[in-house]
């Protein structure tokens, strides 16, 4: 499978990174699952000055995030399938209610119509399969209080485990610091260059079409499509500073084929249900 994509940070220094650690890269090789290993430090997270801003865009600060691991890829198609032992054509066809698909299918290809609860739902049914203690604490008995999305069939209790070593979402600085490029970082607007076309599928390149996952450029970290290709998601609630009351949507990150160059720079979240640009990647503790 081919591979490739991200972005960085603001002037020259505003990336510093944590010392003494050597953790490497990792294949889970049973279900081809690539993951990078991004040395923590501190960043400015935010719009940039140089990212197109509005006043509607969060407005930059320093974040801090530990070391931990982010997969190279999107969850793609083919992983979906073998993990969670569904037909993925009939979970597509299902979740856009029987309407035509406006994008491909193949292994390789980008998991989409993804709802937030069933990415956790994967990150701990791989953590099991893999040997490792699943993130997430999944309650179906009861409905989160807190979920007030009138888009959510599945209103699940979702708590982070603390001492575990499955694997997770990302948190939403983790994903930026990565798209950034992490300690590597060299200022992009887009992850991984200044030239949209280079690293991702947007709306001025996809040709009516989703493309495999790892095809554009990656960024300085490795990692592919952190712009463009699917909206990502990530832990948290939208934290009612931008657009949405907390309980109403959860955090995407990343934008889409279907994202115009200007909602595209790395600092662009939103949120939303299900739909057909949205999927996700993994992302593990450092422990």
């Amino acid at each position: 499978m081919v591979r490739k994509v991200l972005i960085a940070a603001i002037m020259l220094p505003a990336i510093m990174w944590l010392h003494g650690e050597t953790k490497t890269d990792f294949t889970e090789t049973r279900y081809g699952i690539e993951m990078v290993y991004v040395e923590g430090g501190t960043f400015m997270m935010g719009c940039l000055p140089q990212e197109n801003c509005s006043f509607l865009s969060p407005k930059p600060r320093n974040e801090t995030v530990n070391s931990f691991y982010i997969g190279k890829y999107e969850v793609t198609q083919g992983q979906w399938a073998d993990v969670m032992e569904t037909d993925v054509r009939q979970y597509l066809y299902n979740a856009r209610d029987g309407l035509p698909t406006y994008y491909s299918e193949g292994a390789d290809y980008p998991m989409q119509y993804i709802s937030w609860y069933d990415a956790v739902e994967f990150c701990n049914r791989l953590s099991e399969r893999t040997g490792r203690k699943p993130a997430y604490n999944i309650d179906k008995t009861r409905k989160d209080p807190v979920n007030r999305a009138n888009f959510d069939d599945k209103k699940w209790i979702v708590t982070l485990i603390p001492d575990a070593n499955g694997y997770r979402l990302p948190m939403e600085a983790e994903w930026e610091y990565a798209a950034r490029g992490g300690n590597k970082s060299r200022g992009y607007i887009y992850s991984g260059s200044n030239d949209i076309d280079e690293v991702a599928w947007y709306a001025g390149n996809w040709r009516s079409m989703n493309h495999p996952v790892g095809v554009k450029k990656a960024n300085e970290l490795g990692i592919h499509d952190m712009t463009g290709s699917v909206r990502e998601r990530v832990f948290e609630w939208e934290d009612g500073g931008r657009f949405y009351r907390i309980g109403l949507t959860r955090v995407l990150r990343g934008s889409s084929w279907s994202a115009n160059m200007e909602l595209s720079s790395i600092s662009k979240s939103g949120g939303g249900g299900t739909g057909r640009d949205i999927g996700f990647r993994l992302a593990l503790s450092s422990k």
